[in-house]
């Protein structure tokens, strides 16, 4: 999971404090000489990348979409017995791959496989932030399994399952891509559902 922003919100916070105050001190020092600043032009720093969505509720929307997709493609990875999956490739992180490629060779392994489907029943947004250029969204969300189960190869159900879970999912998105899963846990802090 990627670290928490507090330590670089604090320093970004000293920074801006410290360039404002430079900023009032400088305007100060013109208004005292009697000359006018220029006014100032923007120029993008190519080393301050943004993060990228404008808010919150449009990156809640980006990785809404991509829980969904993932949802579809793992439930249906999980009713093939776990054939084939590469197929969530392109809704992960290459670091995040490998934990589902491991879940589903177990599955395989197993002879188990899911009947029915997953479902998100709700979302909230948690944090967005900035990692070098990477941004990254942390979302909570409800994901209801009362239309699934697993199943052995005779078709016996296995075990129970909740049928209402709270995970707390983590989304990155590097330059020009799109937003990925990069991690999902189980949320033990509270309950969405």
């Amino acid at each position: 999971m990627p670290p928490r922003p507090a330590a670089s919100t604090r320093s970004r916070a000293r920074v801006v404090l410290v360039a404002s105050l430079l900023a009032l001190f400088l305007l100060v020092l013109l208004l005292i000489n009697g000359c006018t600043p220029a006014a100032p032009q923007a120029t993008p720093s190519p080393q301050a990348p943004a993060v990228a969505f404008a808010s919150e509720e449009e990156a809640l929307a980006a990785a809404e979409k991509v829980l969904e997709d993932y949802l579809a493609m793992a439930d249906l990875i999980l009713q093939e017995g776990a054939a084939d999956p590469e197929r969530i490739a392109p809704l992960v992180t290459e670091k995040w791959l490998e934990v589902e490629l491991a879940g589903y060779a177990e599955m395989r392994d197993l002879g188990v496989r899911q009947e029915g489907i997953s479902a998100v029943s709700a979302t909230r947004f948690q944090q967005m932030f900035l990692q070098g250029s990477t941004t990254s969204v942390m979302i909570y969300a409800c994901i209801d399994y009362d239309e699934s189960m697993l199943v052995d190869g005779s078709g016996e159900r296995i075990g129970t399952t909740e049928p209402n879970t709270t995970v707390e999912v983590t989304f990155e998105a590097a330059p020009e891509s799109s937003l990925k899963v990069a991690a999902w846990e189980k949320w033990g802090k509270g309950s969405l559902c």
